[in-house]
């Protein structure tokens, strides 16, 4: 009985292993070249790789979040609505229909169809909710302290510095 049990699996493995036209071919060699193409056209893992942006997701003007200079080379970085992480853009770079062409201390300048716009980083969200001009002022100043008040704060101690009362 297990003599048969097993001449049965040894056939039915041979069986799966041996390809039948229709059945069980695997792809043709150009299937299998123009796979291999389309799957090596781009670095898959690459750090810079995203997404393309949509357009329905740039719809107006992108949000500059911030500047960062390294090694002499400025980008922006823009947010995107619907993303969680923003895109960076070097200097002549594109974002949307816009094109980053000035990259200064603090302030861009993109622009889109001839029209020129200066922007400077969106940074509201840090900030919280800032006071206008015009809102009321508190009628009581802030707390200020003498410089014989202030001699009795005494800095952090160093860690090399043993506290009060103990050996040394």
């Amino acid at each position: 009985m297990t003599a048969l049990l097993l001449k049965r699996c040894v056939m039915l493995c041979a069986f799966l292993m041996i390809p039948h036209a229709g059945f069980c071919a695997g792809p043709t060699q150009a299937d299998r070249a123009t796979w291999q193409d389309h799957s090596l056209a781009r670095p898959l893992f690459a750090p810079t790789r995203r997404p393309s942006p949509t357009g329905n997701a740039l719809a107006g003007t992108p949000r500059l979040t911030g500047i960062i200079e390294n090694g002499g080379v400025s980008r922006a970085i823009f947010m995107i609505p619907g993303q969680e992480r923003g895109v960076i853009v070097p200097l002549q770079g594109h974002i949307g229909n816009w094109q980053v062409i000035a990259i200064g201390k603090g302030t861009i300048t993109i622009r889109e169809a001839g029209q020129d716009r200066l922007m400077r980083p969106d940074r509201d969200r840090l900030s919280g909710p800032s006071t206008p001009d015009h809102a009321p002022r508190s009628e009581n100043p802030p707390e200020t302290f003498s410089r014989d008040e202030l001699s009795r704060f005494a800095p952090p101690a160093s860690s090399d510095t043993p506290p009060p009362g103990m050996p040394q």
